[in-house]
């Protein structure tokens, strides 16, 4: 009887059916293996043919090949995974697809053996063969260690069981109590049908409730693809549960007075230390005030200075506007290649480091950086630094076509460091460098994409990237050149080359990319500009 017991209750641990049926028009017959979104290793088989009412069973073999040479004839093909359920064809439909999923799914030669049953002679689907191409391979399933994990509650503990792979929809749970001082588990405890649900698509959660004591919980599967990951469908874990600390409970005659007096004394304590508290935080708050305004003084009056330290060293300066993740990554891939070029620093105007020095004195910080004689200064203009900075003059009016830098539009998600490029034009307009400007500004614009943002001032050295990508590291490059040590290569241009291509094609094929970084604003006239 007690036999009987245990077996129903593991069934109703089992969850309902794996196959879905849909009724089609289509009267050929045709099957679809589809990898599942969102579900690594996860495929969804799709078969589809004349219904016959008489048929009671699908049965599906996968078999799979991982090795080269991979085509349909190959002999060496191993049993991935067998389903087989029966049929319950729905009614009014003359033809239906059976759909089922198939997990652990990874990058092989695949051969999907499918009949029906009884009636093979007239129902019997050719084999199907679908080469998978992912980044999941059978030892990464193999070679996976199943990690469980217990955490204790109140009343009950909670098991999670933590898999590389979704977990199957027939599973079992199974818990033993540990019966005396050895290593003894005789005694069965079920869960409660419910007490254990999926998380995630590879977790198992089981919340047991247990009296204290030490136990054994087993998790079995019952999944189609037993034949290839045999190991996996079975694991054991052992934990113990601790005695939860008597609760606390008052006994004796404590009248109803003496709880009122005490929480009348409870609350004249609290109002006596709140109201020395909110005394020392408004001295505080003056002499925070006081510190802050000395502090804000002394910046304003100094701004923080860019240190130069050897004799050919020098500092770049780059400016350019936010285009999103695309756009970031070239800019990041041209820092690096500038860092490795120069024995100086690449001044990133977005930078942490830049933001904080030039936040107290925004204004005086980049006059001392570009009036400096070796601090050189590249622009990247780019199609964000011509919808923000970059006036046009209407035809024949001669009016401005937007407002300028940077009325015409603004980013959704405001950086200090947009305030610093909008800067940084207006003091380059200004000519605040004694120096030839030939030598102290570089401008650079894409292939392919328009961003002549200040066409009209000279001279300056332009750059089309991409392509002059090395005439551009010669001409930032120190005047003396250093000792390259030996077998030390020029920087890499080739990962360089390929984000500034992945950019532009992102730009052009996807004309409005920049509605995700820039709000546009309505012109004089109520049209977006």
């Amino acid at each position: 009887m007690f036999v009987a017991v245990v077996l129903l209750c593991l069934l109703c641990l089992t969850e309902g059916h794996l196959m879905e049926y849909k009724c089609v028009t289509i009267g050929d017959k045709y099957v679809e293996f589809t990898p599942v979104v969102n579900v690594p290793g996860r495929y969804t088989l799709k078969l589809c043919t004349l219904k016959n009412p008489n048929v009671t069973d699908w049965r599906v073999e996968l078999w799979f090949y991982d090795g080269p040479n991979c085509n349909k004839t190959n002999p060496k093909f191993r049993v991935h995974s067998i389903f087989e359920e029966p049929i319950n064809n729905p009614t009014n439909c003359s033809n239906v697809c059976y759909i089922v999923n198939f997990d652990v799914v990874f990058a092989a030669c695949y051969s999907i053996r499918s009949e029906f049953k009884p009636d093979k002679k007239t129902h019997k689907i050719d084999d199907s063969f679908f080469p998978v191409q992912n980044n999941l391979t059978i030892d990464m399933f193999r070679k996976s260690t199943p990690k469980v994990i217990n955490i204790p509650k109140d009343k009950d503990v909670s098991i999670r069981w933590i898999y590389a792979m979704p977990i199957p929809h027939n599973y079992s749970v199974l818990v033993k109590r540990k019966q005396g001082d050895e290593d003894n588990y005789k005694e069965y405890l079920i869960p409660a049908p419910g007490s254990c649900k999926v998380s995630d698509t590879n977790q198992l959660i089981c919340d047991l409730v247990l009296p204290p004591g030490c136990y054994i919980a087993f998790l079995r599967f019952e999944a189609p693809w037993y034949p290839v990951l045999n190991s996996q469908t079975e694991i054991s874990y052992k934990f113990c549960r601790t005695s939860a600390p008597p609760p606390v409970v008052v006994v004796g005659g404590v009248g109803r007075a003496a709880w009122w007096a005490l929480g009348g004394a409870l609350v004249g304590a609290a109002a006596l230390l709140l109201s020395v508290a909110l005394r020392r935080a408004l001295r505080s708050r003056d002499y925070h005030k006081r510190v802050i305004a000395a502090w804000l003084g002394a910046r304003e009056s100094e701004p923080a200075r860019v240190v130069y330290e050897g004799p050919n060293e020098y500092n770049i300066l780059l400016l350019y506007a936010r285009e999103g993740e695309h756009g970031q990554r070239a800019v990041d891939a041209l820092k690096d290649l500038l860092q490795q070029t120069i024995t100086g620093q690449v001044l990133d105007i977005y930078a942490a480091a830049v933001t904080a020095q030039a936040a107290p004195a925004s204004s005086a910080w980049l006059r001392s950086v570009l009036q400096h004689a070796r601090t050189k200064v590249l622009l990247l203009q780019s199609p964000a630094l011509l919808t923000l900075y970059s006036t046009r003059l209407k035809e024949p009016a001669m009016q401005l076509s937007e407002p300028l830098l940077g009325r015409g539009a603004m980013y959704r998600r405001p950086h200090w460091g947009d305030k610093l490029l909008q800067l940084a034009l207006c003091l380059m307009t200004e000519n605040v460098s004694a120096h030839h400007l030939y030598h102290k500004y570089y401008l650079a614009t894409y292939e392919g994409l328009s961003g002549e943002v200040v066409p009209q001032l000279v001279p300056y050295r332009r750059y089309v990237l991409p392509r002059a990508a090395p005439a551009l590291l010669r001409d930032l490059a120190p005047p003396t050149p250093t000792t390259t040590p030996a077998g030390e290569q020029p920087p890499p241009l080739d990962q360089y080359y390929g984000v500034v291509d992945e950019f532009v094609a992102h730009v052009l094929n996807n004309p409005d990319y920049l509605q995700e970084e820039l709000v546009t604003l309505a012109g004089p006239s109520g049209d977006d500009l």
